[in-house]
């Protein structure tokens, strides 16, 4: 049923793939059958995503639901709602949000918006060691191997996932995702700055699944990395480091009683 879904999506010049940033995903009754990978509430709506950019509202406690419309046809992973705001998170770098709890959805992110960030957040940090008279040298050749990283990045174009979104207010959020990515905003997903150098992750681990306890922010991570922030991302430092495999039993905690 889901490739049936699949065949419906215009086909991109590039090595035969649909371009899934800027195909809407298709409305089709298979759907329901796809994959679905997370699922929030928003007072009366249940809101579910998956795969091939499809999202999902039930209006009766998941008796009935019905797709709605989504602008990017690429694996949703993870879905977030603060009252009627919802956040969305998918792979290529998208991040996508709704202000009338799940209905409409529109594109704040995807991995050519990240890429581009992420390169100009590495040549401001590298320049700033450079005209620091005081800066270590391998202080240095580390900002320079990032920047030549994110210039990689660029070029080779938005394949890197988003996994997860958290939003602490209206204005204040974190998402994380693939290699150690991540971004938190303070002007309500308006724009978006790298935290990742601040986190003890120098393999860059992914970073799967986050939660707020207690005004604390934890990151769970590949490889069992669990991080803890005692100010949203500011400073992290590691709970546990299991590094066997990844961190799956965390989904547990975020799902509640909709498995």
């Amino acid at each position: 049923m889901a490739s049936s879904l699949f065949g419906l999506l215009p086909f991109s010049s590039q090595a035969g793939l649909p371009d899934r940033l800027e195909q809407p995903a298709s409305h089709s009754d298979a759907a329901k059958s796809v994959m679905l990978l997370d699922i929030a509430r928003s007072g009366e709506n249940l809101v579910a995503v998956g795969d091939l950019g499809v999202i999902l509202i039930s209006v009766n406690e998941g008796r009935d639901w019905q797709q709605v419309s989504s602008p990017v046809s690429t694996l949703l992973t993870a879905v977030f709602f603060q009252e009627d705001q919802g956040w969305v998170t998918g792979h290529d770098g998208v991040l996508l949000t709704s202000k009338d709890a799940g209905l409409t959805w529109e594109k704040v992110l995807d991995g050519h918006t990240i890429n581009a960030l992420l390169v100009e957040d590495a040549q401001s940090k590298l320049e700033s060691l450079q005209a620091d008279a005081y800066a270590d040298a391998m202080d240095i050749e580390d900002a320079e191997f990032d920047l030549e990283d994110a210039e990689v990045a660029m070029e080779e174009g938005p394949v890197n996932p988003l996994l997860d979104v958290l939003f602490t207010s209206s204005q204040t959020g974190v998402v994380v995702g693939a290699y150690g990515l991540a971004l938190s905003t303070v002007d309500g997903g308006q724009t978006w700055t790298s935290f990742a150098d601040r986190l003890p992750n120098p393999d860059r681990l992914h970073l799967n699944a986050l939660l707020q306890a207690d005004d604390q922010l934890y990151i769970a991570g590949e490889a069992g990395l669990l991080l803890k922030s005692y100010d949203q991302g500011q400073s992290c430092r590691v709970c546990l480091l299991l590094m066997m495999g990844l961190f799956l039993p965390w989904l547990s905690i975020r799902m509640n009683c909709w498995l």
